[in-house]
């Protein structure tokens, strides 16, 4: 029997001569508690704790009652060998393993009982069962209050809990009054555990500690985890970050005054690697702003970052911590007033100047891989305050969106935008940032490039204005409203001081409508030519013959005057046209798309063109769908249909029906009338319109095709050219007029320069191409002559008139590019020569062609004679010859005050003519007025 009156507080043990508590006890004694906080401390080293009592192989319990507050306690036990502690029966701590240990601890919570006297609702029973197996023996058993733990800034006390929810009795580590002390929370479990009760992954721990605070100031906190942390400063949130990321530093500020501090960080593992690390460190003796991570992108105005500082003379910090490939950078600051920025505490911009938005750029070349640190110090003077800085990787654009047209104070937003090349940008109709309207707005993009030395193309095209300056230098200056306007120009790049990298930079505004711009920067490489020939097996002459038999070649372009034969073997002859002239473009391969972009055949091609005007995309698609080259597309339409505005082109309702060519009649011969109104047909390459009746049969064509808008037109037409010509052999112009497989059989036109009259045109788009390729397909015949002229020149002298208005042109084209100005009716010129129905004439100082019907030459002979004729002296044959002339030769004829040729008085049968400079005479039996 044992029977003890023990204090509260004190300890009943009983000793037990096993290690199970098995039986009555052997020996029982009080002890006495120990320390501030009644501790169970026995230590018997190698001995034995009661006689009777073996050293080793023994276990004893320990009992007390004592008057506990209720709130959170730490249970600290340490014992050599297992322990267990019971609070009021429950089970609290189960460690009933062999060895000895440092020292354990958990939190736990204790509650007044209930179910006692209200004098006795806070008197609670502790049991500790302890067990010894071999060699020393201890136990320390205490209860601490968890505010105790943490009364002093000398330790962290840590708790761990065996899932993510930080629920249950954590095991507990450090404290005042712990076993061993955290200094610093700086842990690094890799993927093991912090503790043998504690899981590798999915665990949850948290950190307290009073810090002291020795100077005000603001001060920083540094969280370094693998995976979630939060941080807390006397219950205010700092750093908040507890879910799973790959953004393993943290760190935010505040203003602290002098003094205590609690500091809690709560931090979690989810997966794998597990560390903790937190530091803090004073920053400023004042408040300032401060950001960690994220974009450095603020225009304050007149006002203030937040309520705690002032408009005007206050500071800012914003530090980064980033991953970057190796590579080059630019790094562009934007402030209103002073900025430093450094790189990895190298400073590599410092302006800590009063300034009104001013940009500060440096770079950062060949950046090494890995984690960098970005800080951008700002100092804000008086009036307007702002500050942005951005890391950009060269090729990628920074962007700058102001509220107002002229790109005037700080931006409102700013953005990186990727890119390899080109700058892009199309908003629609929509906003380009928040705080930026849809319309009225501005921007600069900027960007640093390694370009080596040479010329380059720039080309742009934006709605509305755009200006973009290489390495400060304006190159384009548009700055004007307009859809879609577009500029390609060639510019000459050098190296500055040696480095190969420049500066690109655009500015835009936005008028009202869609916004969109685009700038792309190419080498300029120029056009690649690939020259091929196919042979045929006849002679030049059998072709000029066939044609001349069949093909009824006319030498004007409503088909009503037949050709001579002179002009057929002109045109024929390829041997007449040389490469790198615009004339060689007939022999061009038309058999591939040209990839040409759908804005820019709008903007630059296709503007104010009638009923082609924003077709581009139709085009493209044709070209895409046939396997067409869409240059000779847009050129062919724009030839066939004069600029989008002839009649077919215009789209017809009613047309008189048409077969093969002839209008069809009724029984009373009258035409019979197709009519389809309201809706139109279109056509937009002549297909189909025989020269007798080129609109009436032109629409009918369309209309058994069904092209009944001017898309379907061009995309029809296409298809008729490629399945009828291209896809059959007939893949370049000179194929599509002369058919060399089979001459004059299936040939597209009967004018005798047809091919040639489409290469101008075919000439001025790719003009406004830069880098294309083009392979050209030149024929060989058996006995192809040389070139030959086709323009017959006159002697100096040769007078005309022009008998209506008429169009003066820079080539025997019609077409709106050659137009030079319009010849009033009555204006007097002078006749250079003749070729295919044009008179090449000079107005003035200009040289130019004029359309043979409207012009009558006024002092013209040709001379004909079988042999020679003299030229005389004087009117008759008494005098002496001054020369001859011989068959075919033009000479010039002295005119008289009304414009008639003079003739001798006496006869009237001599001419009055210019010869060698001099004046002469020839009898008008051999000499025709033309």
């Amino acid at each position: 029997v044992f029977s003890n009156v023990v204090p509260f507080g004190s300890w009943l043990a009983y000793y037990y001569d096993n290690t199970s508590l098995k039986g009555l006890p052997k020996k029982s004694k009080v002890i006495a508690p120990t320390g501030q906080f009644g501790k169970l401390s026995e230590d018997n080293g190698t001995g034995s704790p009661a006689s009777g009592i073996p050293v080793d192989n023994f276990s004893a319990k320990y009992t007390t009652a004592k008057r506990i507050t209720a709130g959170n306690y730490i249970l600290r036990t340490k014992a050599d060998d297992g322990v267990r502690v019971y609070l009021d029966g429950k089970l609290i701590l189960d460690r009933w393993n062999e060895g000895a240990h440092a020292g354990e601890a958990i939190q736990m919570s204790v509650w007044d009982r209930n179910d006692v006297p209200a004098n006795e609702k806070d008197i609670h029973l502790i049991e500790v069962q302890y067990r010894e197996a071999s060699a020393t023996s201890s136990v320390d058993v205490f209860l601490e209050p968890y505010e105790d733990a943490i009364s002093t800034s000398t330790t962290w006390i840590a708790e761990f809990f065996p899932n993510e929810q930080y629920s249950g009795n954590p095991i507990v580590m450090g404290g005042n009054n712990g076993y061993s002390l955290i200094t610093s929370l700086n842990y690094n479990w890799a993927q093991e555990s912090p503790h043998p009760s504690i899981p590798v992954d999915n665990f949850s721990a948290r950190f307290t500690r009073k810090i002291n605070i020795a100077e005000t100031g603001t001060y920083v906190f540094e969280a370094n985890a693998d995976d979630g942390v939060r941080v807390t400063v006397d219950g205010q949130t700092l750093i908040d970050s507890l879910a799973s990321t790959s953004d393993r530093l943290r760190k935010n500020a505040i203003y602290l005054q002098k003094g205590s501090y609690s500091v809690v960080v709560e931090y979690k593992e989810i997966l794998r690697n597990a560390w903790i690390n937190l530091e803090h460190k004073k920053i400023s003796d004042n408040k300032i702003y401060y950001q960690f991570n994220g974009d450095v992108h603020y225009n304050w105005g007149i006002g203030q970052p937040n309520s705690d500082l002032p408009a005007d003379n206050f500071t800012g910090l914003f530090e980064s911590s980033r991953q970057f490939a190796k590579g080059d950078y630019f790094i562009q600051s934007f402030a209103d007033d002073g900025v430093r920025v450094k790189v990895d505490d190298q400073t590599i911009i410092d302006r800590l100047t009063s300034f009104s938005t001013k940009i500060d750029r440096a770079l950062w070349l060949n950046a090494p891989a890995g984690t960098h640190s970005i800080t951008t110090e700002y100092q804000e003077i008086s009036n307007n305050a702002g500050v942005f800085t951005d890391v950009v990787p060269f090729g990628s654009w920074l962007a700058y969106y102001y509220d107002n047209k002229t790109l005037n104070g700080l931006p409102k937003a700013a953005k990186v935008i990727s890119s390899a090349n080109k700058l892009t940008e199309n908003f629609g109709t929509a906003s380009p940032a928040q705080g930026i309207p849809a319309d009225q707005f501005s921007a600069k993009y900027s960007t640093a490039k390694r370009l080596p030395a040479g010329s380059y193309i720039i080309r742009t095209s934006s709605d509305d204005g755009v200006r973009v300056s290489v390495d400060g230098n304006l190159v384009v200056d548009r700055w004007s409203s307009g859809v879609q306007n577009q500029e390609s120009i060639q510019v000459q790049i050098n190296d500055k001081d040696g480095s190969n990298v420049h500066w690109i930079d655009v500015e835009y505004f936005e008028e009202t409508g869609p916004a969109e711009v685009n700038v792309e920067i190419l080498p300029y490489i120029g056009p690649i030519k690939t020259y091929n020939s196919t042979n045929y097996n006849y002679t030049f002459n059998e072709m000029v013959d066939k044609q001349m038999a069949y093909g009824s070649p006319k030498s004007d372009g409503a088909g009503l005057i037949p050709a001579e034969r002179f002009e057929v073997e002109y045109y024929a002859n390829p041997t007449n046209f040389s490469k790198d002239t615009v004339s060689y473009l007939q022999f061009l391969k038309l058999s591939d798309s040209a990839g040409l972009n759908v804005n820019e055949i709008n903007t630059k091609i296709l503007a104010n063109k009638g009923t082609l005007t924003r077709e581009g995309q139709a085009f493209v698609d044709a070209g895409k769908l046939y396997s067409i080259n869409e240059v000779y597309l847009i050129a062919h339409a724009l030839h066939e249909t004069g600029n989008g505005s002839s009649t077919l082109a215009s789209g017809m309702s009613q047309w008189k029906t048409c077969s093969d060519g002839k209008i069809v009649k009724d029984s009373s011969g009258n035409p019979v009338i197709t009519d389809i109104a309201p809706e139109k047909v279109y056509n937009m390459y002549g297909i189909g319109a025989y020269d007798a009746n080129p609109n009436d049969c032109g629409a009918q064509f369309a209309y058994s095709q069904g092209w009944f808008n001017p898309s379907a037109a061009i995309k029809g037409g296409a298809q008729f050219v490629s399945v009828n010509y291209i896809q059959v052999g007939q893949n370049t112009l000179y194929k599509m007029k002369w058919n060399p497989a089979k001459p004059a059989t299936h040939q597209y036109a009967t004018h005798v320069s047809w091919a040639l009259s489409q290469t101008k045109r075919i000439d001025n788009i790719y003009k406004l191409l830069d880098n294309y390729s083009m392979s050209f397909d030149e024929p060989k015949f058996l006995e192809q002559p040389p070139a030959s002229e086709l323009l017959n020149l006159y002697p100096s002298g040769v007078i005309g008139v022009t008998t209506e208005a008429v169009n003066f042109r820079s080539e025997p084209i019609i077409d709106s590019s050659t137009l030079i100005s319009t010849i009033p009716k009555g204006t007097k010129l002078q006749l250079i020569g003749y070729a295919s129905g044009w008179y090449q004439v000079k107005v003035g100082d200009k040289e130019g062609w004029l359309y043979a019907t409207y012009v009558d030459p006024l002092n013209l002979l040709q001379i004909s004679v079988s042999g020679t004729l003299h030229v005389r002296q004087g009117p008759g044959t008494t005098y002496e010859v001054a020369g001859d002339l011989y068959n075919g030769y033009y000479v010039s004829g002295f005119l008289d005050s009304n414009n008639q040729l003079i003739k001798d008085d006496a006869t009237k049968k001599w001419y009055k003519i210019n010869y060698k400079g001099s004046e002469a005479w020839i009898h008008s039996d051999y000499a025709i007025e033309k």
